[in-house]
């Protein structure tokens, strides 16, 4: 038992070299593998910016002043993945310094627990955009640690932060309601004083709305989209209301659950013991009621930041890069596995696991985008050597699951879907990237129109210029189609074996 609390001391007294190391060991892979993931591929052939449109002016803005950039974006990777990386370190310890002062004997584990988590992998892999979602978390930490003392100009000035956060990226305003979730359960555990906890509560709401009304007003009215339209006020809206807040819970407990024995077996001892340290807080405080309402507010509010304002949203995503929230519920429990003297190392488990998933999907992405490249290459050399440079290239279907990365996308969902092969837009791309500028981008109605041309195409005027296990390519004049395995082969050929 001294020596838990010997180290217990030693990491409260030394969070700062502690935090730092986390942040370095989770960029590290990151920068190291460089990987263009997803939009980056189109923001690095096109240079165009592209979040005006989603409601995001402030992250184009960033980007543009970051990078020095002009009328195009231009590449400096990994220059924004490091700036998230610093705006994660430096949120973690203006947190852990804030709580510290406001509450003298809070952990700093349960803070670094809801930054550090897996889901933020979907965010930093954006080499452009990560910028604008570094800034945001760094601004709503800012916003939320100045006001301790509620003052006017401090109200003001956290909700302009707060809208800015808005503009630069919407869900990560998320993290407001998760640390104050986490402020409700610290400061009801520790001080055992619901009526200041609930004052808490109300002051971040009003600053939360008061955030989303200047946001609306300032930029909404002016930038609208698909992503943007509320509900309607009808059954079907409240409805939609329902299946949403239902599609981000799946999302999150379909993570938790995981694949294999280890990750579940991991996931329920720390949910046993947290349970267990929960109980016995209870039982020992002097205001039993006091510390189990603020741990079923918190609990309530962690559950809510999953998905925030979002849940009211006529088109919503729950994807990694919207959940940055995703282990605030953990977070809220560590609170009260911190407060023992035997269980708090049960709380390193989530950091751990974070560690443990961003090694692996890095690993496993690694070696898909390297086939990823691997396959273009091939199509470029083919068409190099048929001397087919000028046609225009259409592709369709996306490039095969690299064959050494099955047994790493077993592990977890996390890293099957961060580490997808490339898909039709992806592919089109590396192409362009490597040289074949006739290769055409194509969405929703121009690629159906042209999957209707192709089909149209009498199998006699198709030429075939290369077949392989990986892809088919066929000419017809000064056109060339690439097809892809999973490309429906009622075409003239298919795709998965030899042309017919």
């Amino acid at each position: 038992m001294r020596n838990l609390d010997a180290w217990r001391i030693f990491l409260e007294a030394h969070y700062k070299p502690l935090f730092t190391a986390l942040c370095f060991l989770f960029i590290y892979p990151i920068v190291a593998a460089d990987i263009l993931h997803r939009d980056d591929i189109w923001r690095i052939v096109s240079g165009d910016y592209g979040w005006n449109g989603l409601g995001r002016p402030l992250a184009s803005g960033f980007s543009l002043l970051a990078s020095l950039s002009g009328g195009q974006l231009v590449d400096t990777a990994p220059l924004g993945q490091l700036f998230f990386s610093m705006c994660l370190l430096a949120s973690m310890i203006l947190t852990t310094i804030f709580f510290k002062k406001e509450y003298r004997n809070c952990s700093c584990l349960p803070l670094a627990i809801v930054f550090f988590n897996p889901f933020m992998l979907g965010n930093i892999l954006y080499q452009y955009d990560s910028f604008g979602m570094g800034l945001a978390i760094l601004l709503v930490v800012i916003g939320l640690t100045m006001s301790s003392s509620p003052t006017s100009f401090r109200f003001f000035y956290s909700v302009g932060l707060f809208s800015a956060v808005l503009a630069l990226y919407q869900p990560t305003l998320n993290l407001l309601v998760g640390l104050t979730a986490l402020q409700v359960a610290v400061h009801s555990t520790i001080l055992e004083d619901l009526r200041g906890a609930i004052k808490v509560l109300v002051y971040r709401v009003t600053q939360f709305c008061a955030a989303y009304a200047v946001y609306t007003v300032v930029v909404g009215r002016f930038l609208t989209g698909e992503r943007a339209e509320l509900v309607e006020i009808s059954g079907n809206g409240f409805a939609l209301v329902f299946d949403n807040a239902m599609q981000f819970t799946k999302f999150a407990m379909h993570f938790f659950e995981g694949e294999h024995y280890t990750f579940k077996a991991t996931i329920l001892v720390f949910l046993v013991l947290s349970v267990l340290s929960i109980t016995i807080s209870i039982g020992r405080s002097r205001g039993n009621l006091t510390v189990a309402t603020g741990f079923l507010v918190a609990f309530l509010g962690a559950f809510l930041s999953w998905f925030g304002p979002m849940l009211i949203l006529d088109e919503v995503s729950a994807t990694y890069r919207t959940m940055p929230t995703i282990y605030v519920p953990l977070a809220v429990a560590s609170v009260y596995l911190t407060q023992s003297r035997k269980f708090w190392p049960v709380a390193l488990i989530p950091l751990f696991v974070t560690l443990i998933l961003t090694y692996q999907t890095m690993a496993a992405y690694k070696s898909q985008r390297y086939f990823d490249n691997y396959v273009a290459q091939m199509i470029v050399a083919d068409l190099n050597a048929a001397q087919r440079l000028n046609a225009t290239v259409y592709t369709f279907g996306s490039v095969p699951d690299a064959p050494h990365t099955f047994h790493l996308r077993d592990q977890h969902s996390i890293i099957d879907q961060l580490t997808a092969p490339a898909k039709t837009w992806v592919l089109e791309g590396l192409l362009i990237k490597m040289g074949l500028k006739n290769t055409k981008a194509l969405w929703n109605a121009s690629r159906q129109a042209v999957e209707v041309h192709f089909a149209a195409i009498p199998c006699g005027d198709l030429k075939i210029v290369s077949a392989t296990n990986l892809y088919t390519i066929v000419a017809a004049d000064m056109e060339i189609f690439v097809l892809m395995p999973d490309v429906n082969s009622s075409y003239c050929f298919d795709t998965k074996q030899q042309p017919l």
